[in-house]
């Protein structure tokens, strides 16, 4: 278990000159080190994912999927040239997703009895995402708290 407890002077294995990376890089890159290289997708908060982590990430050879806050600085419009690709959908409300592994393409879905076209972006984001809420849920239910057993003396 890692906990962040105010100012950070970690060093991040493998990565030169931490001192210019954020915070919320940080804590992503320290708890998915071990992940790192093996081609996986990390899916990611909004709090958390930005251009340097999508970046960072890339150049270890690990995708990212994540939300993407609005007003948050450096963010690419469309895609660039690394194939970082920014999205903006509307369901409820308007929603940006960057992925380093997707593009603009769409999928036909089934929504309130009508067809629309869904990014694929999306559908990849909310199924990691109802993923992890799953594991987090399980986690809760099998944890037992330790003030529930009494041991037993002889």
């Amino acid at each position: 278990m890692s906990i962040y407890s105010g100012k950070e002077k970690e060093q991040i294995k493998n990565t030169p000159n931490t001192e210019s990376i954020l915070v919320a890089t940080k804590v992503v890159l320290n708890l998915s080190e071990e992940l790192l290289g093996s081609g996986r997708i990390c899916v990611i908060d909004n709090w958390y994912t930005g251009l340097q982590l999508a970046h960072i990430l890339l150049d270890k050879h690990t995708h990212c999927l994540g939300t993407l806050r609005s007003n948050r600085k450096g963010n690419p419009n469309e895609e660039n040239e690394r194939g970082i690709c920014v999205l903006k959908w509307r369901d409820k409300r308007d929603v940006l997703v960057l992925s380093t592994c997707h593009s603009n393409e769409t999928v036909q879905v089934q929504r309130r009895g009508k067809k629309i076209n869904k990014p694929q972006a999306i559908i990849d984001y909310n199924k990691g995402k109802a993923q992890l809420t799953f594991l987090i849920r399980c986690q809760a239910i099998v944890q037992p708290c330790d003030d529930q057993f009494v041991g037993i003396k002889k």
